[in-house]
This record gives structure tokens, C-alpha cells and sequence, in this order.
């Protein structure tokens, strides 16, 4: 009887667990997926949007390979990830770390530092092509009081990407959540352990922090 009770809770909880994520399984295979394969299969396809799309096999995608403009925006994705990803998860991993203090005030430090994650994206690209203009964004203003002629920014094709990472790296938010919450997570006797065998901040960090919030 007992391990059919177990099998009845497990069953139960099993279930419950996949409702509360589905409706995040369901957006993810209506948004995510769906689009994906439909992108896929359009691929293959001449597709001028007031026809129906006819199959062309790989012709598109030869006509991808001769095409500079393609292998431009390669190489644009790939500065902006290379740069842009590790910079975030570094950057989200250092607040995540700060806000994790118990400090006077740190509810709302927490806020204003999420609160960019969730900001809509048309009112995020408007502020900053604000703050990016060349001419009298924020930016540029703050660099010349110390002397320095800023670029054009997003107007440069020299510095347009570094400016769409610093607008990727500015939204932490939900990085620094899932850090901060796994930092929370990790019990305090280990720090209390470590004090007492005279262990410093990095060690603490090396030792404690980074391994039990990697997984």
C-alpha cells in the first residue's frame, strides 16, 4: 500500500509539474518551433508572399553563397555573439553577486536592475538611439566633458556593433535572476565553514559559488 501510495504522489506530482510548465511548452512550440520550421521548409521554396511558395530545392541557399551582404551578416552575428553573450552572462554573474548581500535597500536595487529586461523592445530602441546619437546622445555629451569625441555610434558602421551590445548587455535582468537565485540556493554553513578555515572572497567564490551554481 505504501508504495502505491508513492507511485500515486509521484503520478501526481509529475502531473502538476506539467501544468504549471506547459504553458511555456506551448508557447514555445506555437513561437518558437512553429516559426522555425515553417522558416525551414519556406527556405526551399520561391516565396513572394501573394503567391503560394514553390519548391526550388536548394537554390536559394546557392544564391546565398555568391551573395557578400550573406557573408557580412555572418560575421556580424558572430562579433555580436562572441562579444555580446560572454559579456552578459560576466556582467549578469557580477550584479547577481552584488544583490545577493543582504544590504539596506537591496529590493529595490533588484528591481531597477530587472526592471530593463522586461522593458518593451520599441521603447528600449528608442531611448537608445537617443543615447547613441552621434550628435547629443547622453553618451557622447558624458564623453565630452572628459575630453573625448565620441563616434556616431549606431549611424558607424565602425561602431554599430559595438553599440547593439551594449543594447544587448544593458537587458540582464533575467541572466542575473536565474544567478541570483541560484546563489541564494547554496546553504550558508559552507560560507560559515569556510571563514572559520580563513578562506578570502575569491576563494570562497572559486570553491563554493561558481561550482554549485554552474549546473
Amino acid at each position: 500500500i505504501s508504495r502505491s501510495f508513492k507511485l500515486g504522489m509521484r503520478q501526481k506530482e509529475s502531473l502538476a509539474g506539467m501544468l504549471f510548465v506547459s504553458p511555456w511548452i506551448i508557447g514555445f512550440l506555437v513561437f518558437t518551433i512553429g516559426p522555425l520550421v515553417a522558416s525551414l521548409l519556406i527556405s526551399f521554396s520561391r516565396y513572394e508572399i501573394l503567391r503560394p511558395p514553390k519548391f526550388i530545392g536548394l537554390t536559394n541557399y546557392m544564391n546565398m553563397a555568391s551573395d557578400p551582404l550573406v557573408w557580412q551578416s555572418l560575421y556580424n552575428t558572430f562579433y555580436v555573439t562572441m562579444i555580446g553573450v560572454p559579456l552578459r552572462i560576466f556582467l549578469a554573474l557580477v550584479v547577481a553577486l552584488f544583490l545577493s548581500k543582504d544590504m539596506k535597500g537591496m529590493p529595490l536595487y533588484r528591481t531597477a536592475f530587472y526592471i530593463p529586461s522586461i522593458t518593451p523592445l520599441v521603447a528600449a530602441s528608442v531611448l537608445w538611439r537617443w543615447l547613441l546619437n552621434g550628435r547629443f546622445g547622453l553618451i557622447n555629451a558624458l564623453l565630452s566633458r572628459l575630453g573625448v569625441i565620441g563616434p556616431s555610434w549606431l549611424n558607424d558602421p565602425n561602431w554599430a556593433k559595438l553599440g547593439i551590445v551594449i543594447m544587448n548587455v544593458w537587458a540582464l535582468g533575467a541572466n542575473m535572476i536565474i544567478y541570483l537565485a541560484a546563489i541564494k540556493g547554496i546553504p550558508t554553513q559552507l560560507y560559515e565553514a569556510a571563514d572559520v578555515d580563513g578562506a578570502g572572497p575569491i576563494t570562497k567564490f572559486s570553491r563554493i559559488t561558481l561550482p554549485l551554481i554552474t549546473p
